[in-house]
């Protein structure tokens, strides 16, 4: 998918939420768009990283400064260091014991 039309105005910092990053082509297509748009800094969430191939590490040069990724897939290829990966497993967890404040 490729980003050619941003509606409204956007401001220099900007936060996509994603269900997925495979291998990163619409999230790169998405940041280059905000910068032609002069969005200097970018952070990602995404729920399910993959991570397949390499495109996906073009994030970190267009501006994306925090990438925000659950662990929902565990036979995924190892997220980089800078992907601030957060446990879901660990948290959901404590939500199905009697630890959990839910139950």
């Amino acid at each position: 998918m490729v980003h050619t039309q941003l509606v409204d105005q956007v401001s220099p910092r900007a936060i996509l939420v994603d269900d997925i990053l495979d291998s990163g082509h619409t999230l790169v297509s998405a940041c280059q768009a905000l910068q032609a748009r002069g969005v200097q800094a970018v952070a990602i969430t995404v729920t399910h990283g993959l991570f397949t191939g390499k495109v996906w590490s073009q994030l970190f040069a267009l501006g994306v400064q925090a990438l925000f990724v659950t662990d929902s897939c565990p036979q995924a290829i190892r997220p980089p260091a800078n992907a601030n990966p957060t446990l879901c497993a660990t948290t959901h967890q404590r939500y199905i014991t009697k630890e959990g404040a839910l139950l």
